[in-house]
């Protein structure tokens, strides 16, 4: 219950730091994870990492002599604190570029995904994980989620589509999203 509390509220927190205005370079939009949702990814990683130094001082000045805990402590920490550091590195590398016709997906500088807007064959809205799904005519997905700051840009090209390619669950967060660019311009 406590920690549902706590991810609840940091997720509001994240929430309510997003940048609704789409970021632009030259006639291209760009959506990057927010400050927010960095920080919170830097910090596990500062304290996974932290751990792991002060345990392996811990354990270089003998305050642990059970070969078994130093092995485990050593495992657990240095896998923690090498997938922080990946989940990091793909959260500062990830962004969606949207033109006219293309939105593309691009994580670690290499393309991920991309769809043209002719090429889309339906959209939705993920119940898995916080994200919009643009699946194309031959089945694959651009998946951009929606804690990206600039989401303007997405629900724009979106609405450019043809309503038949568009689920009610993409048009119901389209609805949603919009209301609170509203807000946000007022």
């Amino acid at each position: 219950m406590l920690q549902y509390y706590i991810q609840q509220t940091i997720e509001r927190w994240i929430e309510a730091g997003r940048i609704r205005d789409v970021i632009r370079d030259d006639h291209v939009f760009i959506l990057r994870y927010g400050s927010r949702f960095r920080n919170i990814h830097l910090l596990n990683w500062v304290c996974f990492s932290t751990f792991l130094v002060l345990g392996a001082v811990g354990i270089l000045l003998g305050l642990v002599v059970n070969w078994k805990t130093v092995l485990l402590f050593l495992t657990v920490f240095t896998l923690a604190t090498l997938l922080s550091s990946i989940y990091v590195l793909y959260v500062v590398t990830s962004r969606v570029t949207i033109n006219n016709d293309t939105i593309k997906v691009n994580c670690f500088g290499r393309t991920i995904s991309e769809c043209t807007r002719q090429n889309v064959g339906r959209t939705y809205r993920s119940t898995a994980h916080p994200s919009i799904v643009i699946v194309d005519k031959a089945g694959k997905k651009t998946r951009i989620s929606t804690q990206f700051d600039g989401l303007g840009a997405a629900v724009a090209w979106l609405s450019l589509l043809s309503d038949e390619l568009l689920d009610d669950s993409i048009r119901k967060w389209m609805r949603e999203e919009d209301q609170v660019l509203g807000e946000v311009d007022e």
